[in-house]
């Protein structure tokens, strides 16, 4: 098997590796600050996104809540509700909410007194 032997001292192996040399250090003075900068890009677009989805959750959050509170405004308005609670008709009462439950698509209705006792 012939053996390979590079003379480093020639001139034309000297060129080529002084450019490789030079080509791969190129390479890395370029592209690790450029990698730098597109991770931190997309660092901060990912937080952006973190906060927007933060912001539109609040958002939702606060619409509900206010649904809520208006639904049980008109709920608490209503003449039939006001009637079986004064005459405590709780025969009529239980099935009067579980109809204003399934029509408003709730979980849970629940009638508190002046002092939000159940």
């Amino acid at each position: 098997m012939a053996r390979l032997e590079i003379d480093l001292r020639r001139l034309p192996t000297q060129l080529i590796l002084s450019f490789t040399g030079l080509v791969l250090l190129t390479a890395v003075a370029t592209g690790l600050p450029a990698i730098w900068l597109i991770r931190g890009q997309l660092e901060r677009r990912a937080w952006a996104q973190v906060e927007q989805a933060g912001s539109a959750a609040g958002a939702l959050y606060a619409a509900k809540q206010n649904e809520m509170a208006n639904l049980a405004t008109l709920t608490a308005q209503r003449p039939t509700l006001g009637r079986l609670l004064a005459q405590g008709d709780e025969g009529s009462l239980v099935p009067y909410l579980g109809t204003l439950q399934s029509g408003a698509g709730l979980d849970l209705v629940l009638v508190c007194d002046a002092q939000e006792q159940t």
